[in-house]
């Protein structure tokens, strides 16, 4: 489960890096985003531009760009290899704009697989490539959000399922790689989404609300309900104070008496009558 302190703890680093803000910005549909002015020599620079283009599905200057960039040698220690967000930038733009993916497969076959997280990924990204959005032994969040980028939605119940449910009962942060995080994130959304249910967020606030409300509506039944009781008993104190010889509340006292209902049996209708005004008022805001 996410931990809404844990996330917000986890998020300030990634909110002062310009690539990291600028990707939890766009998966979160924020409207207004704009990337840098081009700079095909820097990495962070060309994932913001190619995202934008899949997303205002400008196949223009996707393709011009894409074609500048698949021009690049590389070895495994390139650095830019080892980034997976420009390797997901370029997968969502070969498979948005049907570009040929072999100088992807090849970086892909350059990158690192040694743990297990790297393997992952990798593969990740091969089925991608390949058409297979719905891979067994996969991230399968990656393709969520890959689906949700370019606008190819195929969401398979029984994964989404899956990695929901994964995702849901371990803490937060599930991973060592920032991109994994972020991507788990807007993936769990999705599936809160796909199921008609709250997201997380969203989740959060009506639970903060409903149980301040029923706290508040049970301190209210505290004061009606003393409020009820303490009127009774100084109403019948009274009474016995200043109208003992009348024949009414003669009868009442006499019957208390001879019933012998004393405190216990106050605090049983102190008890059931707190319930019953709990519930009218629960009932009364249209609270079920």
């Amino acid at each position: 489960m996410v931990s809404l302190d844990a996330l917000s703890t986890y998020w300030i680093p990634l909110r002062a890096n310009l690539l990291t803000n600028f990707f939890i910005n766009f998966l979160n549909d924020i409207q207004g985003l704009s990337a840098p002015t081009l700079n095909p020599s820097d990495t962070d620079n060309v994932v913001c531009n190619l995202l934008l283009y899949v997303r205002q599905n400008d196949v223009t200057s996707a393709t011009a760009l894409y074609h500048r960039l698949i021009t690049r040698q590389f070895r495994p220690e390139s650095e830019w290899i080892h980034n997976d967000y420009l390797l997901f930038a370029l997968v969502c733009t070969a498979s948005k704009f049907q570009l040929d993916n072999n100088w992807i497969r090849q970086v892909l076959l350059c990158r690192p697989s040694l743990d297990e997280s790297q393997r992952l990924t990798n593969k990740t990204f091969e089925n991608l490539l390949a058409g297979n959005y719905n891979a067994r032994e996969d991230y399968h969040q990656i393709s969520v959000v890959f689906q949700i980028v370019t606008q190819q939605i195929q969401f398979d119940e029984t994964r989404l399922n899956k990695m929901f449910a994964y995702l849901w009962r371990n803490p937060f942060p599930y991973f060592e790689s920032d991109f994994l995080n972020i991507v788990s994130l807007r993936a769990i959304r999705a599936a809160f989404e796909a199921k008609g249910l709250l997201n997380p967020e969203q989740r959060f606030i009506t639970e903060q609300f409903a149980s301040r409300f029923i706290a508040r509506v049970r301190l209210i039944t505290k004061i009606i309900t003393y409020t009820i009781f303490a009127l009774t008993i100084g109403g019948l104190a009274f009474s016995a104070a200043f109208f003992a010889e009348n024949i009414w509340v003669k009868a009442v006292l006499a019957a208390l008496s001879a019933l012998g209902l004393g405190a216990s049996f106050f605090a049983d209708i102190r008890i059931w009558l707190a319930s019953r005004i709990e519930k009218m008022l629960k009932s009364f805001w249209g609270y079920k």
